[in-house]
């Protein structure tokens, strides 16, 4: 039952791209279709608007030193950032519910009829209120995102290809819709995650999780959760690149103190919201897996105090057999099976691919000021 709930009730996102959340996974419906719409409408007819605006679209000038095709920021983030966190959205719906259902399938999660029931019904409620707020929010964001790039851009000798000496094109007019669809997909898509945070410890506290010791994915069974987490700080890293590319634009353009302020606040968001993202979903299954550890332990540490007891008391007397010697070594082998469970629902490979991800953005900042003084160093 609870498998097959709905998140994206009165979402707008999920309203233009349509699916159910008992759906199989389509490359096609779910993630090319989606993207290729939102790359087209955006960067598409912005490219068509630059194309018929007064300014070159490639050739730098005195008055505009990032031409349209030359600027990379608005290049990665409507061709790259902004289509995959559609898609991001939209596969959610089928994600969390497919998540949840392979828990119960693999026996890890366990829970009643009546629990599921009743939270399938209360969460597919609350998450109608989340997507209505999260767009709310998102309305509010986009039209500040925009008013701040107006302001930002339309200053004398900015230099940018939105407009010249406070004269905005028609593509700078286009640029700012697009870029106030950006920040309220992103106010979606965080608002969402917040709540499939509170989701997820709502189901922990309302069913049985088990570790399953041996499982393959070496996570006791918890995996897809894990994924999930992983997959929420993919997507934040490639947005993270565009704060490097917007960096990077504040030093070709002139010194400009709200430029340098967008940059130091999404900074700021990058590192706090990416731990967030990522251990969000994880943390409810953890104080699971911890409290379903311990039990194993104190079952297994109860058993063996009882025949151990039993065992020394048959020492002393000396009719210590060797079936009692084999019970001890089991005993033993399986305290240390039980020490071995995981606490964390991931592997190795997962924290390894979280953090290879997450300090992305940072590693190509580094390369991207050193570059110039490396290559004037090379070729003086």
């Amino acid at each position: 039952m609870i498998e097959h709930i709905d998140t994206g009730e009165s979402s707008i996102i999920h309203w233009l791209f349509s699916s159910l959340p008992t759906e199989p996974m389509s490359i096609f419906k779910h993630y090319a279709v989606p993207y290729v719409i939102t790359a087209l409408a955006t960067y598409g007819v912005m490219l068509i608007t630059a194309i018929l605006s007064p300014p070159s679209i490639i050739l730098r000038s005195q008055s505009i030193r990032i031409p349209f095709l030359l600027d990379a920021n608005t290049n990665w983030m409507f061709l790259i950032s902004l289509p995959l966190l559609i898609v991001f959205i939209v596969t959610e719906r089928i994600m969390i519910p497919s998540g949840i259902g392979k828990l119960k399938g693999s026996g890890v999660l366990s829970i009643t009829s009546d629990s599921a029931y009743r939270l399938k019904i209360a969460w597919e409620k609350r998450y109608k209120v989340v997507n209505i707020l999260g767009q709310i929010v998102g309305i509010g964001v986009g039209v500040s995102a925009g008013l701040t790039n107006y302001i930002t851009f339309t200053q004398t000798g900015f230099g940018s290809w939105q407009a010249i000496d406070g004269s905005v094109y028609l593509v700078g007019w286009y640029s700012l819709l697009c870029m106030f669809f950006f920040y309220f997909a992103c106010s979606v898509f965080i608002t969402r995650n917040i709540a499939t945070i509170v989701f997820l410890r709502d189901i922990v506290r309302n069913s049985v999780i088990q570790i399953i010791p041996f499982h393959p994915d070496k996570c006791g069974g918890l995996n897809p959760v894990g994924v999930l987490g992983l997959r929420n700080q993919y997507l934040l890293s490639l947005i993270g690149i565009n704060v490097i590319l917007l960096f990077s634009n504040a030093n070709i353009l002139d010194p400009n103190i709200k430029l340098q302020t967008m940059v130091t606040v999404s900074i700021a968001a990058y590192i706090i919201f990416g731990p967030i993202s990522f251990l969000g979903p994880l943390l409810p299954f953890r104080d699971a897996m911890q409290k379903d550890k311990s039990r194993l332990m104190n079952l297994v540490a109860n058993r063996i105090k009882m025949d151990f007891n039993r065992i020394i008391k048959l020492i002393d007397e000396g009719e210590m057999t060797k079936e009692d010697e084999e019970l001890l070594t089991r005993y033993k082998n399986i305290g240390e099976l039980v020490e071995k469970l995981p606490v964390w629902p991931f592997d190795i490979a997962t924290i390894s691919k979280f953090i290879t991800a997450y300090i992305l953005p940072f590693v190509t900042m580094i390369i991207a000021t050193l570059l110039p003084d490396v290559i004037k160093f090379i070729l003086p």
